[in-house]
Formats: C-alpha cells, structure tokens, sequence
C-alpha cells in the first residue's frame, strides 16, 4: 500500500543523509531502541521530505518498544481522523 511505498529504500537513504549506521538505524526504526534526541531532531526533516509524518516528539516521547515506525504513523494517522 501507500505507506509501504513511503518506506521503501527509506533506511538506506536515511543511514547516506543522517551518516547513522544501518544496524543501529534498523534498530530505531523496528522499535528495539528509543532514537537519541539528538538523532530525532536529526531525522524529523529528513522524514518530513519523504512525506513521513513523524516528528522529533513521535521519533522520542511517541516510542513504543517493538512498535515498529509504520506501526508509529499508522496510529498517529488513524488518531488525527
């Protein structure tokens, strides 16, 4: 669907812009780890040029172990309805 289209080849593109390594970035975006401030503020615009509607207080206070980012924007989007 369109938010499978949104994530397609994000991580790869987020790890050459952000200069984060994939393993900890596949981390972030699968939930297993909280993002740093530092690395949501870091990412927001970058997210935000994709169309992903995650900000720095999604990426950090909006975390969920094992929730996974889809997961993240999906509830944030059903939320906004």
């Amino acid at each position: 669907g369109p938010m499978e289209t949104r994530f397609k080849n994000l991580q790869a593109w987020l790890c050459r812009k952000a200069g984060v390594k994939q393993a900890h970035l596949s981390h972030v975006m699968t939930g297993k780890r909280r993002p740093s401030p530092e690395l949501a503020i870091q990412l927001e615009p970058l997210l935000l040029q994709k169309g992903i509607n995650l900000t720095r207080i999604d990426l950090v206070f909006g975390y969920r172990k094992g929730q996974s980012w889809q997961q993240l924007l999906a509830s944030k989007e059903h939320n906004e309805q």
